[in-house]
């Protein structure tokens, strides 16, 4: 492994090679972003020399593997395996070793990496958040230059558990997104994730006008015919709109018993009817 890899930095290292772990070295690679994958099971090892993915056979608690793979000039860790202990273990290891956790060119964090492909991880994901935060809680709301925080990116992949987690941890329930004007109730919903959208909508945090079913105009300066309080994106669409145009009609019911306007109109005229 040692030998592989000589010369790696800025990479993000995979420990796990499963079913999540695969799809997250193949968008870290057709991003361009180098990887090294760590791995114990040899016919999942087998797997990857055969998609010609960068997997070693390692094992992941040990600090003499993570130091071959290059920890310390590493831009990011996510742990997708399924032993609980074998992933506390190597998040313990993580943790004694300073290493990058916000990349400067795209804005993006390790907390969003694991936000982002962590759904299907169990409790482990969980963990690792929290370490994240314990070492740097400044990380819980900062942006990525697409305008992403971790707890958008939560909710639209429909992770409960991590939303719940980050709201305790105090994440900005209210961001909104300058460009679209989307906020987190809107990835959750118009995504059709109605346990994460009522949870969101039974936040005591909430506030209506910003992060709410109804909050602000689109973006600043556009000439859509929507009313003012409405809470709309680039597309001049409601939240409303947006989760009924996608057919989540369940989720369209607790926004409605929130209050979310169904006669507003969007910028070229049609209601929340028409829409869906």
């Amino acid at each position: 492994l040692e030998e592989k890899t000589v010369g790696h930095s800025d990479h993000v290292i995979v420990i796990g090679y499963g079913l999540s772990g695969q799809l997250l070295t193949a968008s870290l690679k057709s991003l361009s972003i180098e990887v090294i994958v760590l791995e114990m099971n040899a016919d999942n090892v087998a797997t990857g020399k055969d998609r010609d993915d960068p997997v070693y056979y390692a094992d992941a608690t040990s600090e003499e593997a993570l130091g071959h793979a290059h920890l310390e000039s590493a831009r990011a860790v996510v742990v997708m395996i399924n032993d609980h202990k074998a992933a506390e273990l190597a998040t313990f290891l993580i943790k004694r070793t300073d290493w990058p956790w916000w990349c400067e060119e795209t804005g993006v964090t390790t907390l969003m990496v694991v936000c982002r492909y962590a759904a299907c991880q169990g409790p482990q994901p969980l963990e690792l958040v929290s370490s994240l935060l314990d070492r740097d809680p400044s990380c819980l709301n900062k942006q990525s230059k697409q305008n992403c925080t971790a707890l958008t990116i939560a909710a639209e992949e429909g992770n409960a558990g991590m939303v719940r987690l980050l709201l305790d941890r105090k994440a900005d329930i209210n961001f909104v997104d300058t460009n679209t004007g989307r906020n987190t109730l809107f990835y959750a919903a118009t995504s059709g994730h109605r346990e994460v959208v009522q949870m969101l909508l039974d936040e005591p945090g909430l506030d209506p006008k910003r992060g709410g079913a109804n909050l602000v105009r689109f973006k600043a300066g556009s000439k859509g015919k929507a009313q003012d309080g409405a809470q709309t994106n680039i597309d001049k669409r409601t939240i409303l709109m947006t989760t009924c145009q996608h057919g989540y009609q369940d989720v369209a019911k607790l926004l409605v018993e929130a209050r979310a306007d169904a006669w507003l109109r969007d910028g070229r005229g049609p209601a929340i009817i028409i829409v869906s």
